[in-house]
């Protein structure tokens, strides 16, 4: 048993290396996954004949490959984000236009007119609240993605390093069978590397939203007026027009914090 365990203990090394590069708790590691299902194999030694180096190589291939899924899709929500907060800044020009108006009309007397001009000022600051938050998620998902593919970058090269490893220990114990059903029986290969296609999937649903949110809140009909009491508008006005002062001056300070940091 002594002697066994001095021949398993290169592999143990690897193994503790990627022990040691512990994932983000909200995601599920698949070289974390690819070295338990391994480690039971070894330990059961149900295999007819030896991990080969292009079953390694066929890991390794992947999780390459998802490391490159997870990079190409930064750029795009970096791009999304200086959109967003573009389109966030238009709105709230328009809803300072709005307001201003507002503010004539009710000067000249024009209870209609100035109601009318708030409820889009209003409006156009909703929709600049919207797409400043949508914004502010986009980047920290472009963040969040920068940090996984680096942590997975960094698992990939220790992998690569320690191949020769794998193969060996493997030799040692003849642990093929377990393995191959694991690497090419149908969809072993696609449960191991379920998570990342899920990941793939989410980026695409959340692409596809976005681009349906933009459409949402393109160019707005003409706001119509409300007929009502001018008395009743006269106090919906200054209520709506006290808000919306507020709410430009706070989604301003908050955009101006944002492009600073």
């Amino acid at each position: 048993m002594a002697r066994e365990v001095a021949i398993f203990s290169p592999m143990t090394a690897v193994l503790r290396r990627f022990d040691s590069q512990r994932p983000r708790p909200y995601f599920r590691s698949m070289f974390r996954r690819f070295r338990e299902k391994l480690e039971r194999a070894l330990e059961r030694r149900e295999a007819d004949r030896p991990l080969s180096r292009v079953d390694v190589d066929e890991l390794l291939s992947a999780m390459r490959r998802e490391v490159i899924d997870l990079r190409s899709r930064i750029p795009r929500l970096e791009k999304e984000a200086e959109r967003l907060a573009a389109r966030a800044q238009q709105q709230i020009q328009r809803a300072e236009l709005a307001h201003s108006k507002a503010q004539e009309e009710e000067r000249a007397g024009r209870q209609d007119e100035a109601y009318t001009a708030l409820e889009a000022a209003r409006r156009a600051l909703s929709d600049a609240e919207s797409l400043r938050k949508q914004a502010a998620e986009a980047r920290e998902e472009a963040e969040r993605l920068k940090a996984e593919a680096a942590d997975k970058l960094e698992q990939l090269k220790a992998a690569e390093r320690n191949r020769s490893a794998l193969v060996a220990r493997s030799r040692r114990v003849g642990t093929a069978r377990k393995l191959e059903e694991m690497l090419r029986s149908p969809g072993g290969g696609v449960r191991r590397f379920e998570r990342a296609e899920e990941d793939i999937e989410t980026a695409e649903d959340m692409a596809a939203a976005t681009r349906e949110v933009e459409e949402a809140l393109g160019e707005r009909q003409p706001v119509q007026e409300i007929e009502t009491d001018l008395e009743l508008r006269r106090l919906e006005a200054a209520r709506q027009a006290d808000e919306i002062e507020k709410r430009l001056a706070d989604l301003k300070q908050q955009m101006e914090e944002e492009g600073g940091s």
